[in-house]
């Protein structure tokens, strides 16, 4: 048997009359709205069974020195002041570092010179119009073994 061809199903739009109400949902919406209502059900459900299954004896020694507000865990982020003077210390260091390297920066260094081979030299002929032409020895521009 042949297939058969059937056209795609496409929703409809929002009706003229009711589009006060904003867009209306497609399934595809709806999917993923539920999807969404039911982790966050999940994760809800999952910590009331954490607290009602917690050991109310538990202690810990750092639990002294932790705070709540209302019920709810405050945690202090530990920055306290620093004293003025060590603060003026430290921005004249900064100085001082971006001082250096911006010294660094600007001065001019030259490229660092070829490495001179001791066992090759090269051979430069001034004239060529009274060389011979040979066999590539003896050639400008051609490198020698000193041997």
């Amino acid at each position: 048997m042949p297939p058969v061809h059937r056209p795609a199903h496409k929703e409809r739009s929002q009706l003229s009359h009711r589009a006060r109400l904003g867009a209306l949902e497609k399934h595809k919406d709806y999917v993923l709205r539920a999807r969404d209502y039911h982790a966050k059900k999940d994760r809800l459900n999952r910590l009331r069974s954490k607290a009602a299954d917690r050991n109310k004896d538990e202690f810990y020694f750092a639990m002294n020195k932790e705070k709540t507000i209302g019920g709810v865990h405050v945690q202090e982020r530990g920055n306290t002041a620093m004293p003025i003077d060590m603060v003026k210390l430290l921005k004249t260091q900064d100085e001082g570092y971006i001082r250096t390297m911006r010294n660094l920066g600007l001065k001019v260094r030259a490229p660092p010179l070829p490495s001179p081979r001791s066992d090759v030299f090269t051979r430069v002929i001034e004239n060529r119009q009274d060389q011979k032409p040979t066999d590539g020895v003896g050639q400008p521009g051609t490198l020698f073994r000193r041997g």
